[in-house]
């Protein structure tokens, strides 16, 4: 017999919408989860430096909902509980230190808020987000931790597939970085000295091989350590990684030499992979869906995979119809261990009939 697909929903609790539907209602909250079909819930836990449970790292960010009696409720209902740790984007950090932010290859900030990131090269930095992940560990104890922006910064979801490679904003290039990759092991030597004084995109498109080694050395390295700093403090928690929806194929290899990740590099550190599959977005067709899904399953299954998808819009993306959103989903259901839906809100928002059908569609996916 095997063990229950998860069908999972993302919950922001310090979310307007949320705190005016379930503050001091936790308990609402999980029944719509248990109406709705859902064995797995993933919250994120804080917000830069706001945590929403009492710790000694950070003063406590009081919000009318409680983290620690929702996961307890969570436990008692037999729904899994992911708390959601996000990585190098942590724009509060940057309101402090804006010296630690990465830039991208023209060597500029962007300007949109969520492609801030935190330069994955600031070791001060990783140290701080670790010992923040073994402190939720130890408080509230969940089933699984859900790294997100776990890689190099990438404006990967403005970008169709067709789009050209030499069009996509990546990083990272501040100081730290190219410090970093120069002094590596990775980083190519006997340059010529007019190469090593060319430009940073120059020397990108003829590196690119080193580059992407350098960076999921760097990705992968910080999972290692966290995942030995969770085992020293009993706290074994299995991890779900999320990636980018690329695969090896997509933007000349994009996945690795502009944002550090691959099923190798992360894969044997994770119990889920969850690449975020927002097909409309990024133009993807069944076609390529089913093989985006094909490179980042394991054939061993020593990992599975529990993609993330949208449920209606994301930025600008319109609703799919509904015959798109049920070939679509049977076929992820199809090949992958899972699902999580981003967000509640957007389900629950949605009064049309089509949202009763999408549901039927993701509980003829649970299996036993």
């Amino acid at each position: 017999m095997q063990k229950e697909r998860l069908i999972g929903v993302k919950v922001y609790p310090h979310s307007a919408w949320i705190l005016e539907n379930f503050a001091h209602r936790e308990e609402v909250l999980i029944s719509e989860l248990k109406t709705r079909g859902f064995n797995l819930v993933s919250m994120p836990l804080w917000n830069g430096r706001s945590c929403w449970y009492d710790t000694e790292l950070f003063p406590k960010s009081q919000i009318p909902f409680e983290i620690l009696k929702f996961r307890r409720l969570c436990r008692e209902e037999d729904i899994a509980f992911a708390a959601i740790a996000p990585i190098f984007f942590d724009l509060e950090t940057l309101a402090l230190h804006p010296g630690k932010e990465a830039l991208y290859q023209n060597l500029r900030r962007e300007s949109a808020s969520w492609q801030r990131f935190v330069s994955p090269c600031d070791t001060a930095y990783q140290r701080h987000k670790i010992d923040l992940i073994i402190d939720m560990a130890k408080n509230v104890n969940p089933d699984f931790i859900s790294l997100d922006f776990i890689r190099f910064p990438v404006i990967w979801e403005n970008y169709p597939l067709h789009t050209h490679t030499d069009s996509i904003l990546f990083g990272a290039w501040d100081s730290r970085c190219w410090n970093a990759f120069h002094a590596s092991p990775f980083y190519p030597k006997n340059l010529p000295a007019e190469e090593n004084g060319a430009p940073i995109k120059q020397l990108i498109k003829r590196h690119r091989p080193q580059l992407a080694a350098w960076k999921k050395a760097v990705i992968s390295q910080f999972v290692k350590d966290l995942k030995n700093e969770l085992e020293n403090n009993h706290s074994s928690i299995p991890l779900i990684i999320h990636t980018l929806p690329w695969q090896e194929s997509d933007f000349e290899g994009a996945i690795g030499w502009m944002a550090g990740q691959s099923p190798e590099s992360l894969g044997p550190e994770a119990a889920y992979l969850s690449p975020m599959l927002y097909w409309g977005l990024t133009g993807q067709n069944a076609t390529q869906i089913s093989s985006s899904l094909n490179f980042w399953r394991d054939p061993e299954k020593s990992f599975a995979i529990l993609p993330s998808i949208p449920w209606s819009i994301v930025i600008n993306e319109s609703p799919p119809p509904l015959a798109e959103w049920s070939e679509t989903v049977n076929l992820i259901l199809e090949k992958s261990d899972g699902v999580v839906l981003f967000h509640l809100e957007k389900i629950l928002q949605d009064s049309s009939i089509d949202s009763h059908k999408k549901q039927q569609i993701l509980n003829a996916g649970k299996r036993f």
